[in-house]
């Protein structure tokens, strides 16, 4: 493991640096043989030795040769990996990246989302999960409010396991949340298991937490955070690394999801009463002819199936997990692209810095994909060095993104289309609505103005703040013309016909307060006496009559009406200003009321919220 330049964890207190005590003219290889020759010595003096056993009486020879062949094959056994971790504990000290950050260490927080993907390289249970505990603190230090865990190797079908894990987590921070699995049908004594994967949810996320859930075959858990507009589902995956079923033990993750995936069609094969050899060979042929499913591939295929299913009910996406495989190269990313989610560390972190995320690998295998609308959001991305925060063999990955922008972000929500002027399913409006935008359309040369503006873009020496203003104006200039043939077209009242005046005004007004009345007495109530009500009604209908006869009066003498009206105000006028004449003052007030009634809005037509509305918006029916 790389700490510094040389190898201090996993060997003795004797185990010697990579470069001490070395001629600087050797090869790298006689280096690398010289070192590990030197370790497995001082390990055979410190620890492979056999322990002396006392002599309590005579013992079977049989059992005492049969003691030294299980001490000696112990013995290479442990020279074989030793010199194997040695190997690979020497190659990694010659990156320099391995003790670095990559793309800078993050900073504060300031506002942003923090999520971290380590693979643990397994959960220790001892002292009552010891390590895990620390583990969590200090990612909580570090401000890391999602921690996604693959290959946990935690048996989550063990009660204890499970229970004593969810309330450490939910003692350890308030809201905190644990999602936690691993592949069913293993033995329930025993606390850990190949595989397996989890993720935590701390600090602020956790109080968006909105639920949880888990793949039946433990390769991924997801959990789901609401915010006021928008929910994300961030999911935690774990994929396995062989790529056979062939020379692994029966323990394995591999092996435990290929029988549970294939599991009726290795039932059709085991199945038989007698064992001969014409036996063994027909199952090996039902073996060939059958198309067993391969658990790498599949966890990508039933992953996606998923995420289509998340995209279609409009949730945001984000992947963090172990794939176990290059994250840069095409066959990995087609699939990810189809869904519509975008790879991170492609985007902030170059294939050409030769960064990598397992010790004793040469490529980046744990990766981050997120949903096309998350990318302008996300502020930093970036590999820690080795051994930090979580004591593991994998690097971790942390990623700071603007979530409370997106998922807070205000909603615009339009009206339904009756509280619209205009309304398209009339041909008689709408032909007038096209005649004015064109007849507009052609005055204010729109068409000749954009194709300069393309024109000056097209130069080198271009004045983007001119070409800026010049859209601007034409953008104001198109929005006027849609309001402008809106107006022209749009259901006036039925009142608007006539000349306005007091008398006019006074009789519309009385008019709706009788209609009120007749409405409020016409509707049956326990307490109201059945007589009066039918008297009050009455009244209330003769009253409506006279003044509907009034209104029919004013609206055919409105002309005349309105001039006795125009000349009180005139008279008015003259009397506070005496230089002004009668013709002068006409001319005014008709030039106000002409103003005016161009400078009226558009009923409000969007909205932002119920009290908020946004004005001089044309919003086109769906007919158009």
């Amino acid at each position: 493991m790389p700490i510094g330049n040389g190898w201090r964890s996993g060997g003795g207190r004797g185990a010697p640096d990579v470069k001490d005590g070395r001629e600087e003219n050797t090869s790298r290889f006689q280096k690398m043989v010289h070192y590990v020759q030197n370790v497995t010595s001082v390990r055979e003096k410190l620890f492979l030795k056999p322990p002396k056993m006392k002599k309590k009486g005579k013992r079977n020879p049989y059992m005492k040769k049969q003691q030294k062949n299980c001490v000696h094959k112990a013995n290479e056994e442990r020279k074989q990996k030793d010199f194997e971790t040695c190997v690979d504990t020497y190659f990694a000290s010659d990156l320099k990246s391995d003790s670095e950050w990559v793309n800078g260490k993050y900073g504060k927080k300031l506002h942003r989302t923090r999520f971290w993907v380590q693979n643990p390289n397994g959960i220790s249970a001892k002292d009552d999960f010891r390590v895990f505990r620390g583990d969590v603190e200090e990612a909580k230090d570090n401000y890391i409010d999602f921690l996604a865990l693959p290959e946990t190797k935690l048996n989550t079908n063990n009660k204890f396991v499970y229970e004593r894990l969810t309330t450490l987590v939910a003692n350890h921070s308030q809201h905190s949340n644990l999602c936690i699995t691993n592949t069913k049908g293993y033995p329930i004594d025993e606390c850990t298991q190949p595989g397996g994967v989890g993720c935590i949810a701390m600090g602020k996320l956790a109080g968006r937490y909105a639920g949880k859930g888990c793949d039946p075959l433990g390769r991924y858990t997801w959990m789901k955070f609401k915010g006021t507009t928008r929910t994300i589902k961030i999911y935690s995956v774990y994929r396995v690394f062989q790529s056979s079923h062939t020379s692994l033990g029966d323990t394995t993750a591999y092996v435990q999801q290929y029988q549970l995936l294939n599991k009726e069609a290795l039932k059709e094969c085991t199945v038989c009463e007698e064992d001969n050899e014409e036996t063994r060979e027909l199952k090996k042929k039902k073996r060939k002819k059958m198309k067993l499913l391969n658990p790498r591939h599949e966890v990508i295929k039933d992953l996606m199936e998923d995420i289509k299913k998340d995209i279609k009910n409009k949730n945001l996406i984000m992947v963090l997990g172990d794939f176990n495989e290059n994250v840069y190269s095409e066959e990995l990313n087609e699939s990810f692209t189809e869904v519509g989610l975008s790879n991170v560390i492609r985007e902030f972190i170059k294939e050409e810095q030769g960064v990598r995320s397992y010790n004793r690998g040469t490529k980046v295998i744990d990766g981050i994909w997120v949903s096309c609308s998350l990318m302008p959001h996300v502020d930093k991305v970036g590999m820690a060095p080795f051994r930090n925060i979580i004591n593991s063999d994998h690097r971790g990955i942390f990623m700071d993104v603007d979530l409370k922008h997106i998922l807070d972000a205000p909603n615009m929500e339009f009206t339904n289309i009756q509280f619209r002027r205009l309304q398209s399913s009339k041909p008689k409006r709408k032909e007038t609505y096209c005649n004015k935008v064109n007849f507009y359309w052609k005055y204010h040369r729109i068409h000749e103005r954009l194709g300069s503006i393309k024109k000056e873009l097209e130069t080198e020496t271009a004045d983007t703040s001119s070409i800026e203003m010049m859209l601007n104006g034409l953008d104001t200039q198109i929005s006027e013309i849609l309001r402008s043939a809106e107006k022209c077209c749009t259901n006036v009242g039925k009142h608007a016909i006539y000349e306005w005046s007091i008398e006019l005004s006074k009789a519309i007004t009385s008019e709706r307060n009788i209609k009120k009345r007749i409405s409020e007495l016409k509707r049956c109530t326990l307490t109201t006496n059945v007589g009066e009500r039918k008297k009050l009604l009455r009244n209330e209908v003769e009253k409506y009559k006279k003044v509907r006869a009034d209104l029919k009066l004013i609206k055919k003498n409105a002309k005349k009406h309105r001039d006795e009206h125009l000349d009180t105000l005139i008279l008015e006028n003259i009397e506070k200003n005496p230089s002004s004449n009668y013709a002068g003052e006409l001319k005014r007030l008709k030039h106000i009321e002409e103003h005016r009634r161009d400078a009226v809005l558009i009923k409000k037509s969007a909205f932002e919220s119920k009290k908020v509305g946004i004005s001089k918006v044309l919003i086109p029916a769906p007919t158009e």
